[in-house]
């Protein structure tokens, strides 16, 4: 599955996600703003790095805090 298509505008509209973090997302069965808000972010970029074979994708956690953060203001 993908992020619905108003989803992922949102999200690449937040500073630090592009279309890769997304396909990554989805990679790890993370297909939704729902299922994001859900997710454990920690054990989502841990699950990311393993998946990548690289601990770059901890940068990203910050990022995904803020679009989190943004969502939650701007979708209750």
């Amino acid at each position: 599955m993908a992020f619905p298509s108003n989803e992922r505008e949102i999200l690449l509209k937040s500073p630090g996600i592009g279309p890769g973090v997304i396909d990554r997302l989805e990679a790890l069965g993370v297909d939704s703003l729902e299922a994001l808000c859900a997710a454990n972010l920690e054990d989502l970029v841990r699950s990311a790095c393993h998946l990548v074979g690289s601990a770059a994708w901890r940068n990203r956690q910050r990022a995904l805090q803020r679009a989190l953060g943004r969502v939650l203001a701007t979708h209750p």
